[in-house]
């Protein structure tokens, strides 16, 4: 059966059934079917046809779902760029994809569709372009990885991680994990339930929030958070899924019993799931894996050479029906990703494994400087050719060096030559997304090992001299205050009030670090930052 030919038994079979909700408002399958086509015969109008690709500029997950339904019911591929980017990288976004239509947001889709003439739909092909989504490459060059509809078929058909009838859709939309709770729920006819992080990270809302959630997918850091603060919450859905960084065996332990537990892995490249483990027992000081090769998919391990054995530590590569068709527009990238083995292609991870003899994958590394941070994958290489890139100062000079390392869910920038730490600061935030913008440490030179190589431990070793929850209080302060700011400057001398400090603190207590109001208020920030205990 054809993706398009799903899509349509999915939204007209059960038509009085709820698909979609989110909060109060909710749409049935058929009110789902009626304006997706609509939609759709919108954006045929505008040009989108098979293998085209339709931009979606929205950060509204609602509008989200609608386009992509709408964008692959047209014949085309979404590829999903939120409004918060910085221009410099929309603009390399739309070089590589080479939109056929760009929508900014629903209303404008429904301008489209208002007078669009009512012509049969494209139907889909297996390896029809599904959507386009992007992550670092090791050039530091972001990569747009092709999806077809054959890996959307290989997602919603993996057995056993669709139970009940309700997924929460929680994922960022630049996120691939958001493709199985939107697409995979889709077409299985499930109900895709829109929640806000904000919700379930609040202790007296998050109970209420996951109440009627069967499948709940999040990454490694939120589950870690929902485990330390309301592991009672855990108990109100049926399976939850996580993974996307280094897996902490302590929280899974913490939630075992309350729920089905299951450690999910797998590159972009692979279509969202590669492998899954499901958690049953964890004695202690055991690891946990990341599982066998899911239905579809074939796993192996590799030595230095590209040799594949049956089990033991190497590098993990994936074949299977989920493979992208490579990245757009970069050949020698796509190649250079891919290795052949038993006839057929298969995606190198860079990630190295344990394997046993019955194919069960344990993580043990990157073999490359890729690291993954709140869920997404980062390599810190294009951090620091940002930063390179910066004509700091009143002179324009360049840094003389800049390396980035990710420390304990955190990203660092050490920086030599810099004259200009805030505008350093500034030209990332707008020449990064949100989740790659990291910490800023000017440095006096970059320590070196004996055989001439960064010293990444000593670099850590010199950013843990300051207090964690100090780090914390200054990353919140920097987004309400310059941050070159005077030594005795208040919080109210630097253009805070009462309103901000209140917010400041709320973030703060959040976080477990009391902050006294007054003395925010009454003393320089800079003395309030240091006593943070």
């Amino acid at each position: 059966m054809s993706l398009t030919a799903r899509i349509d038994a999915a939204l007209t079979t059960d038509p009085t059934r709820v698909a979609l909700r989110h909060g109060d408002r909710s749409w049935t399958a058929a009110e789902l079917d009626t304006v997706t086509i609509g939609l759709a015969h919108g954006l045929v109008s505008q040009g989108a046809g098979r293998n085209e690709i339709v931009e979606i500029d929205t950060d509204d997950h609602v509008e989200a779902i609608l386009l992509m339904i709408a964008t692959l019911r047209a014949g085309a591929a979404f590829c999903v760029v939120p409004p918060a980017y910085p221009a410099a990288r929309v603009a390399a976004i739309r070089a590589r994809t080479r939109p056929a239509v760009v929508v900014a947001g629903l209303a404008a889709a429904l301008e489209y569709a208002a007078d669009a003439p009512e012509v049969p739909l494209p139907v889909r092909a297996d390896d029809d372009l599904a959507y386009v989504i992007f992550t670092s490459g090791s050039t530091g060059d972001p990569k747009a990885v092709e999806i077809v509809d054959r890996g959307l078929h290989y997602l919603a058909d993996l057995p056993g991680v669709y139970p009940g009838q309700v997924v929460a859709h929680l994922a960022a939309l630049q996120f691939d994990a958001c493709i199985y709770e939107i697409i995979g729920s889709l077409l299985n006819a499930k109900t895709i339930a829109v929640l806000e992080l904000d919700d379930v990270l609040d202790r007296s809302l998050v109970t209420d929030t996951l109440t009627g959630i069967d499948v709940f997918f999040v990454t490694t850091q939120v589950f870690n958070l929902l485990v330390d603060r309301s592991p009672e919450a855990l108990e109100r859905v049926r399976i939850v899924l996580f993974g996307g960084e280094r897996v902490s065996p302590r929280h899974v332990r913490a939630a075992l019993g309350r729920t089905r537990v299951v450690h999910a892995y797998g590159p972009t490249e692979t279509t969202v799931f590669a492998t899954m483990h499901e958690v049953t027992q964890l004695p202690e000081g055991a690891d946990v894996p990341i599982g066998a090769g899911l239905l579809g998919t074939c796993v192996h391990v590799v030595d230095a050479a590209g040799v594949a054995h049956a089990s033991g530590q190497g590098e993990l590569v994936i074949g299977g029906t989920g493979l992208m068709r490579g990245y757009r527009d970069q050949p020698e990238a796509t190649a250079k990703a891919m290795i052949s083995l038993h006839g057929e292609p298969h995606y190198r991870s860079g990630d190295i494994v344990e394997m046993d003899a019955d194919g069960v994958c344990t993580f043990v590394g990157r073999a490359d400087r890729q690291v993954k941070v709140s869920g997404f994958r980062i390599d810190l290489f294009e951090i620091e050719e940002a930063a390179l890139a910066f004509g700091g100062g009143p002179s324009g000079e360049r840094l003389s060096r800049a390396f980035a390392v990710a420390d304990q869910g955190k990203l660092r920038l050490f920086v030599t030559g810099c004259t200009s730490v805030a505008g350093l600061r500034a030209h990332l935030r707008a020449t990064l997304p949100h989740y790659m913008v990291p910490m800023v440490t000017p440095v006096g030179a970059i320590p070196l090992t004996h055989n001439g190589k960064t010293d990444v431990a000593e670099l850590v070793r010199r950013a843990g001299a300051s207090n964690p929850r100090q780090e914390r209080a200054r990353e919140v302060f920097a987004r309400l205050v310059p941050e070159d700011t005077p030594a005795e400057a208040t919080f109210l001398d630097l253009g805070g009030d009462s309103l901000a400090a209140m917010d400041a603190i709320w973030q703060l207590d959040q976080a477990g670090i009391p902050l006294d109001m007054t003395a925010l208020l009454s003393q320089p920030l800079e003395r309030v930052l240091r006593d943070v205990a």
